[in-house]
């Protein structure tokens, strides 16, 4: 069983199952059994919490990384990368009943509604949904971004700076592998907006 603790402060548990089948020849110390020219290693997971991610890689009793050659399943909501080498290509969010949905990010520009000019130090945070609590701090010419963002899914944001007025709205970070239908409107690429002073 593997825990992380995620960035919003919630905990989440995660069971990951892996099955594996290897040939061998023999019996040799550290194997569970054989059975005919078929012997099932002893193996040993290593997970580590990468960012909002959990990595886990598969070894067997005589240290060889078979991470490749296993089969994973879930018992509940993961999170999983897949990595290349040392990088990592892509993050997910796998559960049972759905396909993965991958994690991407939301960024924008925030601007002063009367002279349009760019806000800095508005906090801009993620109320609800898998992305509640996230939040980031507008730069001095207005922009900030929020990562990591789970795709394909709707979330309230609100955005703050003391002497305006709470700007509040609704968003969704859309998957780039998600096919949009060419009849509908393109969705806004990024959470741009205005801020009106309180006074």
């Amino acid at each position: 069983m593997a825990r992380r603790r995620g960035a919003d402060g919630k905990r989440r548990i995660a069971v990951l199952l892996a099955t594996l089948s290897l040939a061998a020849c023999g019996q040799d110390e550290g194997w569970l059994g054989c059975h005919g020219n078929y012997c099932v290693p002893a193996l040993n997971s290593d997970c580590r919490v990468i960012d909002a991610d959990l990595l886990c890689r598969l070894f067997d009793n005589f240290g060889t990384d078979v991470t490749g050659q296993a089969r994973w399943s879930v018992s509940g909501p993961a999170v999983v990368t897949t990595p290349v080498g040392t990088h990592l290509v892509g993050r997910y969010l796998v559960d049972r009943g759905r396909s993965p949905r991958s994690f991407g990010f939301v960024s924008g520009q925030v601007v002063d509604a009367h002279t349009k000019q760019a806000l800095d130090g508005v906090q801009v945070t993620i109320l609800d949904g898998y992305n509640a609590g996230r939040g980031s701090l507008a730069s001095a010419r207005g922009f900030f971004s929020i990562r990591p963002v789970l795709t394909e899914e709707d979330f309230t944001w609100q955005a703050e700076k003391p002497g305006y007025l709470p700007a509040t709205g609704r968003f969704r970070v859309r998957d780039q592998k998600t096919k949009i239908d060419p009849n509908a409107p393109l969705p806004p690429s990024s959470l741009d907006f205005e801020m009106a002073r309180s006074d």
